[in-house]
């Protein structure tokens, strides 16, 4: 007998749906996305670049023009798709970025927002209604001037729910009264104050479209303002894109053709064809391969600190995790290095629990450390000495498999036995929300605000945890309107606090960056906020 929910009544049947399309939005989100960041509150600036002191590169001088560079990638086959309302893997981020802008980037340090198409976010005094200003100059593909209208268009587009970026925005912005101000000028009134409000604005569902854009058009033939132009695009197989020589950052692409390959189904054909020369750049290299490929001839790895978070997830609303006792034993039994050597290859740094590590009034403060003596006393206060409990996992989730393997290890130190639960990727789909105690792997959302909407709220996104209450939303709600930002950081510090200690999670590792080039690109660099800097192939060049 068949007991999954997608096979008994109708109701349960349209949940059960439901809970498979959350799951695959995150999971091709999580896994592999590079959405990333912290933004200020409000930025300024008239330049289009962003500050890469410092960065790794795959090599320098003087820029060459022309060419064709190739990035070889694994898509989702015919679920590959060229509309940046419905992007989600990694291939469809990369595509959508090479062809549009967003309101405001993400800055190589993280914590940096980087003008886009708006050179400025204004709030009011209690920062309920922002004003956009918009860059001038800026065309589309087509020729047409971008302009205000466009603008008031994609942000009433981002509320909607086929947009997948939807669910951070649906209760912050007003969008009935979204109105411009101006040519390049937009009001945008929110449904309660919000001094982080510009980071929701980075999301690569919020790419800038034109006024009017069907969604025929945005998956036939996309017309963007970013520094490539849509040439052809077959799902499964290959994107080829043309330099925009009408590029507002001027001087940019350097190359006159951008391919992305996507037919990939597997890392060890990514590498032969790297090697080969079928493909000069590869993107988010697994750190399996990272030491075999720096080895090579004839190809380069460049490396950063990354904030991508590996973790295991407690439901709170659920025995025994809905003790606090038994999450802090937990989160106590995790031995942070070894789980980095061990899964990652050594690749990322030690992580304290928390998902956003470099976001504005992230509390770096707030340490963990392995106290298996600690752990002991616990649980036994919690009347579970002899703790059993289920880890479900999957290969869905990059590492998760191998993850959890350790980490139940690692938890007979303190007498825990945990048994892990592979699960199918079918399997999965309909009990990630649902499982007790499982693991998954995130890059954080664009502040603190955006991680607490999507997965910790009453209302989350992605409810994973059963974390929300009405006075741990009230909590975040405050430092979400907090204006002052000494009165926001101790805000934010106590929420975290609350977060990191006891909370539902154990996050116990951020993930390096890792990427892999040709010796013959130059320009491409890697950074803390995703891979390439978050793929900005307009800055690469080919030499002969």
């Amino acid at each position: 007998m068949n007991d999954s929910p997608l096979l008994s009544s109708p109701d349960s049947r349209a949940e059960g749906l439901s809970k498979r399309r959350r799951f695959l939005r995150r999971g091709r989100l999580v896994v592999v996305a590079a959405v990333v960041s912290t933004l200020l509150t409000a930025c300024s600036s008239d330049s289009g670049g962003s500050k890469e002191e410092n960065l790794a590169s795959s090599g320098g001088g003087t820029p060459v023009r022309g060419g064709t560079l190739t990035v070889g990638m694994v898509g989702v086959g015919t679920f590959d798709t060229v509309n940046p309302k419905t992007t989600a893997a990694i291939a469809d981020i990369a595509r959508t970025v090479a062809l549009y802008d967003r309101f405001f980037e993400i800055g190589p340090d993280v914590k940096t927002l980087v003008p886009g198409l708006a050179t400025e976010a204004t709030p009011n005094a209690d920062a309920s209604v922002w004003t956009l200003k918009l860059r001038a100059g800026v065309v589309w593909h087509d020729g047409k001037p971008f302009t205000a209208d466009d603008a008031v268009y994609t942000l009433k587009e981002l509320g909607s729910p086929e947009n997948y970026g939807s669910g951070l925005v649906a209760k912050v912005i007003d969008f009935k009264n979204i109105r411009k101000l101006g040519d390049l000028s937009v009001e945008v009134p929110l449904l309660h104050p919000d001094a982080l409000f510009p980071a929701l604005l980075t999301s690569y569902n919020a790419a800038v479209i034109p006024n009017g854009a069907t969604d025929a058009q945005l998956t036939k033939h996309p017309i963007g303002t970013g520094p490539f132009k849509f040439e052809s695009f077959t799902p499964g197989r290959r994107s080829v894109f043309e330099a925009n020589k009408s590029y507002w950052d001027k001087g940019k692409p350097y190359v006159d053709k951008l391919v992305i390959d996507s037919s990939f189904t597997d890392v060890v054909a990514q590498v032969n064809a790297l090697r080969s020369g079928q493909i000069n750049v590869l993107p988010q290299l697994p750190y399996s391969q990272a030491d075999s490929v720096k080895a090579a001839n004839g190809v380069k790895v460049i490396q950063s600190p990354g904030v991508a978070a590996q973790y295991l997830k407690m439901r709170v609303d659920k025995k025994p995790f809905d003790d606090k006792r038994v999450r802090q034993a937990l989160q106590l039994l995790v031995d942070r290095k070894g789980m980095i050597d061990g899964v990652l290859n050594g690749y990322g740094t030690v992580a304290n629990d928390l998902l956003a590590p470099g976001a504005k009034y992230y509390a770096s403060d707030l340490k963990k450390g392995l106290d298996v003596a600690k752990a002991k006393s616990l649980l036994k206060d919690a009347g579970v000495p002899d703790l059993s409990i289920k880890l479900t996992t999957s290969n869905a989730f990059a590492g998760s498999l191998e993850s959890a393997t350790l980490f139940a290890q690692q938890a007979k130190a303190a007498g825990v036995k945990v048994t892990v639960d592979n699960l199918s990727t079918a399997a999965i789909a309909e009990q990630y929300f649902d499982a007790p105690f499982g693991n998954a792997y995130s890059t954080p959302y664009p502040s603190l605000e955006a991680s607490y909407r999507g997965l910790l709220s009453t209302d989350a996104v992605y409810p994973e945890t059963g974390w929300g209450t009405p006075e741990r939303d009230a909590a975040v709600s405050a430092a979400i309107a907090e204006t002052d930002e000494s009165k926001a950081a101790t805000l934010w510090h106590d929420v975290q606090t609350t977060w990191a200690d006891g909370g539902p999670y154990i996050v116990w590792g951020y993930a390096d960056n890792l990427d892999a080039v040709s010796s013959k690109v130059r320009g491409l660099k890697v950074s803390k906020a995703g891979s390439l800097n978050n793929f900005r192939f307009q800055d690469g060049w080919v030499v002969k």
